[in-house]
């Protein structure tokens, strides 16, 4: 990596600081600016993009920064031929849940749920996306069953990093449909 370039270097180093940030209780939208900033500094024919992007993409949507974030995103999607066929199939899970949750457009978060292959190498994707879509349509409480059957196939993680992880964003996910 240091041979091809000094900035994919920094961009390797900040996803890592960003990792780490994450597994430390870092929330999203508290990521490290300078380490976000490298993450995204340059786009090449890689899964480090769509990595990078990604954790911009996170960190704008928890800021509510609905442009930068479905900017962030579009570019995760534009090279997502570069990333492992279960990183495409969360992004587009991700649009999914992004389109129906802060463009309220069930409509175009059905396409992308439509789009997900029916077996997926995260067993939550369409559960998650169809979270979204009810949400979207103003089934709180479907939305809310639809996220607990979810929160019960990320128990079953044998990561614990990976599990809290995906634990922490769904309960805050879970905490803004009921209001808490």
């Amino acid at each position: 990596m240091l041979l091809r370039g000094r900035q994919q270097a920094e961009r390797w180093l900040a996803m890592m600081k960003l990792g780490t940030e994450l597994s430390d209780g870092v929330s999203p939208e508290c990521l490290s600016r300078g380490f976000l900033a490298k993450a995204v500094a340059i786009r090449d024919n890689s899964a480090d993009t769509v990595t990078g992007h990604a954790f911009a993409y996170a960190a704008a949507f928890w800021q509510n920064k609905d442009d930068e974030a479905a900017q962030f995103l579009e570019t995760c999607l534009q090279y997502s031929s570069h990333a492992s066929a279960a990183t495409r199939e969360a992004l587009m899970s991700d649009a999914a849940v992004f389109l129906a949750r802060k463009r309220k457009r069930a409509d175009l978060a059905e396409q992308w749920l439509d789009a997900l292959p029916q077996v997926t190498q995260v067993p939550w994707l369409h559960i998650r996306a169809e979270a979204g879509i009810l949400e979207a349509r103003g089934d709180l409480k479907g939305a809310i069953g639809k996220l607990n059957e979810v929160e019960e196939k990320i128990l079953a993680i044998p990561n614990s990093v990976q599990r809290e992880l995906s634990l922490r964003f769904l309960r805050r996910w879970q905490s803004e449909l009921r209001g808490t």
